[in-house]
This record gives structure tokens, sequence and C-alpha cells, in this order.
């Protein structure tokens, strides 16, 4: 009976960890700004008012249960919180992340017209 061939550790663990990288890459990530047009355009249809900005801190890496908090500024009400959770990734793209959206002291934003 014929033996295989034994391949020294260090070569097979190089092997491996390709083999790993080949199969999945990392998960899509929504970009700054596009996290920030995202969280505008939800506080606007929640509200029917478009805020002045949104500014988050970083891009949010699309893994679910990721959370960021940022910031929305409306007329005179600054530094509105906006915690924006991953719920589900459903591909490779950042079109793919769906995100949550819990606006805090949504009662102190100006009203509609």
């Amino acid at each position: 009976m014929r033996r295989a061939p034994v391949v020294p550790s260090a070569l097979s663990s190089a092997l491996l960890a390709v083999a790993l990288v080949g199969c999945g890459g990392a998960p899509p990530s929504v970009e700054q700004e596009e996290l920030e047009q995202r969280v505008l355009e939800h506080v606007e249809s929640e509200t029917g008012v478009l805020p002045d900005e949104a500014t988050c801190p970083a891009q949010l890496r699309g893994e679910v249960g990721n959370q960021t908090e940022c910031l929305i500024a409306i007329e005179d009400v600054v530094d509105v919180s906006v915690e924006v959770e991953v719920v589900e990734v459903t591909g490779d793209s950042p079109d793919d992340v769906e995100l949550g959206f819990e606006v805090a002291d949504l009662e102190d934003l100006p009203p509609t017209e």
C-alpha cells in the first residue's frame, strides 16, 4: 500500500490559509458617505423632514448586529442621535446590507409642514 507523501506542516498551513481566503472574502461595508445618505433618507421617510446633514463616524461593516451611532441636524435641533444596525446581509455588495434605524428624540424634531 502506498502512502501519500507527508507535506511539511508549515507548507500545509500556508496552503490551508490560501484555500480559506479563496473561499470567501470580507463582508461588504457601507461606506461613511453612503451610510450618511441612508440615514438622511430614512429620517425623511419617517418624519417627512429632510435633515440638513447626517454625520456618521466611519463606514459600517456588513455583519449582522454591527452598530454605529450617527448624528443628524434639522434646523435648530442639532445632534439628534440615530442608531444604525445591520439587520441582514444578502450578498457581497453594500446594497445587500439591510440597515435598521432608531431615531432618538424623534418628538424633538421640527413638525412637518
